[in-house]
């Protein structure tokens, strides 16, 4: 796990307190180079994590996670009491496909759970925020803008909104697509709202530094959000399967 990363830091919590408890069998989907897996499987849980990055499950092993090369579509297994998918499902091409195969994969009134953002939430004050605090901190010398910043006279919500709807690049699901998805297919869904572009600007920050910055940040979204200033991006759903 990334010590200098709270997002993560924020996301474990969450799975803490919503998972089942120990030893309950949990799969992680898409899960990287295994750095949440391997947090479960040291509080006590039996997991099992699939990704069809090579790379990735070879990371992940090096965890001592059990890792599976497997998209969610062509994984067989279970069924699980829990199913967690961390920054996973906005990358995913067919997002209903995936929900229900969640499902199906899960004992009946098993959990699932989800920790992503909602990239389109974002007005204009919030994306301003956060490319004023990158622009300082690239500008300082500390970090870099991977995906550049916005120039003299641009929006930049204008400039955000193209870095997620496929206008430069890959095209990313939405938050309303994704917990639209998860309602289909699940009952009780509940959705906590969360901090998210502290870690958008300290994940261009390398070094040291890193951990500072994202505690300052975080401390100075929470309270924008408090006031109404800033939109929390961040999404936390935690669903149930129907018990038959």
């Amino acid at each position: 796990m990334n010590r200098a990363n709270p997002l993560w830091d924020s996301g474990i919590a969450f799975l803490r307190r919503a998972l089942p408890k120990p030893p309950a069998t949990v799969l992680d989907v898409g899960c990287g180079r295994g750095e949440v897996a391997a947090k479960l499987l040291k509080l006590g849980y039996s997991v099992t994590a699939i990704d069809p990055d090579p790379r990735a499950v070879g990371a992940a092993k090096r965890h001592g996670v059990t890792a599976i090369r497997a998209s969610i579509q062509s994984f067989a297994g279970g069924p699980f009491d829990a199913c967690v998918c961390v920054y996973t499902l906005n990358h995913l091409a067919s997002l209903s496909t995936a929900v229900k195969r969640v499902r199906l994969l899960l004992k009946p009134g098993g959990r699932f759970l989800v920790v992503d953002y909602a990239w389109e939430e974002a007005d204009e004050p919030t994306a301003t925020w956060l490319y004023d605090h990158l622009g300082a901190f690239v500008s300082a010398g500390v970090a870099k803008a991977r995906w550049g910043l916005p120039g003299p006279g641009d929006s930049p919500r204008m400039f955000w909104r193209h870095l997620h709807d496929g206008r430069s690049g890959e095209r990313e699901q939405s938050g309303r697509s994704t917990i639209r998805a998860v309602r289909s297919q699940f009952r009780s869904v509940g959705i906590e709202r969360t901090p998210y572009l502290f870690a958008t600007v300290s994940g261009q920050v390398s070094g040291a530094r890193r951990a500072a910055v994202s505690r300052y940040l975080l401390e100075l979204e929470v309270r924008q959000i408090q006031k109404g200033a800033l939109r929390p991006l961040g999404i936390q759903l935690v669903a149930k399967a129907p018990l038959t």
